[in-house]
Parts: structure tokens; C-alpha cells; sequence
């Protein structure tokens, strides 16, 4: 769907898909070397020589976000046409194994939960093609191990990797961010929330026909069972 948009309405060229500010800011904090794969600049030029994203619901930035990665042929590219639509990947499994061993929700320790960690990482960086001395780099002097932080601090290191995984799956990303809310994320500028979007909105026909609907939809910014 990100190609075909691109191919029918751009020329084929990344106009419209842009770095999020809060996508570069938290892969940057890795020093991680998918930056290099997910972003390109802008194709109508004007990005700066350093990788920036756009800051959400702001319309005039002063500057040229870079956009999402993408290519006509066979690469890493995020954006391709042979891209798989993908719905679950095998790092985000690992990733979520992770999460639950340290809420207490699966059997292990915090060394299980590091482990895991890792593999998902590796997965992710072998999928893009990133050499593994770089992998092993990076897993040495930039993750932090798990088993060395608190809770807290272990849950937020594998959530702002479900981010980072999830960088053309927004909405697993937004879920995931509401399971744990890391990480630390703005209310966009203009926005009619006053509070970051919790969910969807019933659609009023779905209000109208279900009987076991709510009454009235709920706040936009009202949070959902898992979310707490």
C-alpha cells in the first residue's frame, strides 16, 4: 500500500512519507545503525545532511524532513514494490516475550528478557542487511543490559525497540506505546485532544445497530482496558 500510493500519485518518489521526529530521536538514542536504512532525504531537496523528522501536526517546520526509505528495486528499502505487507514479525514476538517475562506476565529473569532483546535486534538488522561485526557493535556499546537496570528502566529499553521496529506498522506501534507509553511522545500541535488519542472513535453506525454498544462514543483521549 506505500509503494502503490507513491507509484500512482508521486511519481514513484517519497513526497509524501515522512521521518517522524519522535521515530529519529528514538533510533538516534541507540546510536542505531537502522538509521541509515529507514531514512533517505527528501527527493525534491532541502533536507539538511543529518537525518531530521517532522514534528507532528506542525505545518509550517522551517526545514525539509528526510522521508522513509525507498527504491524501484530490490533493496532494504522500507518502501518498495516488492516490499511484504507484513502483520507480525518474528522480532517483534521476541520483543514482546521480553515485556512479559518483565511485568511478570511469562516465566524468566531479566537475562532471559536481555537475551531476547538481542535476538530481535540481530533479526531486525539481518533483514535490512547490516553487516554483523556493526551488529555486534552495536548490541556491545549501545544496548544497555536489561538485566543490569530496573524494571522500569528494562521495560522502556524494549519498548522503545517495539517503536523502532514498528517504523511502517504505525498502528502496532501506537498500541504498543499505550501498553507501556514509552517513548515520551507530545501532544501535536493544533490538536482537538487535549491528551495524546487513546482511540478510535465507534463509528455511529456501529453506535446505532449494536445494542451491546456504549452509550455515546467515548473521549478520544479516554484510555482503553489494556492501556493503564
Amino acid at each position: 500500500p506505500f509503494w502503490e500510493t507513491l507509484n500512482a500519485f508521486a511519481g514513484a518518489l517519497n513526497f509524501f512519507y515522512f521521518a517522524s521526529d519522535a521515530m529519529v530521536k528514538t533510533v538516534r538514542k541507540y546510536n542505531d545503525p537502522r538509521l541509515d536504512y529507514y531514512f533517505v532525504q527528501y527527493p525534491g531537496g532541502g533536507s539538511p545532511d543529518t537525518v531530521i523528522g517532522a514534528l507532528p501536526g506542525v505545518n509550517n517546520l522551517g526545514y525539509t524532513p528526510w522521508v522513509l526509505s525507498y527504491s524501484t528495486d530490490e533493496t532494504n528499502a522500507l518502501v518498495q514494490p516488492t516490499a511484504p505487507d507484513v502483520l507480525f514479525t518474528a522480532q517483534e514476538s521476541k520483543l514482546l516475550q521480553a515485556d512479559a517475562i518483565l511485568k511478570g506476565y511469562a516465566s524468566g529473569s531479566a537475562t532471559d528478557a536481555d537475551a531476547l532483546l538481542r535476538e530481535a535486534i540481530t533479526i531486525s538488522m539481518n533483514s535490512f542487511g547490516v553487516d554483523q561485526a556493526a551488529i555486534d557493535d552495536h548490541l556491545a556499546n549501545n544496548v544497555p543490559d536489561l538485566s543490569s537496570l530496573t524494571t522500569e528502566e528494562a521495560i522502556q529499553v524494549v519498548s522503545e525497540h517495539m517503536f523502532i521496529d514498528c517504523v511502517v506498522r504505525p498502528l502496532e506501534g501506537w498500541t504498543y506505546w499505550r501498553m507501556n507509553e514509552y517513548p515520551a511522545l507530545d501532544v501535536p500541535e493544533n490538536a482537538q485532544t487535549t491528551n495524546l488519542v487513546r482511540r478510535l472513535p465507534y463509528p455511529p453506525d456501529e453506535l446505532e445497530a449494536n445494542v451491546n454498544a456504549p452509550a455515546g462514543s467515548r473521549p478520544l483521549d479516554e484510555k482503553m482496558w489494556f492501556d493503564q
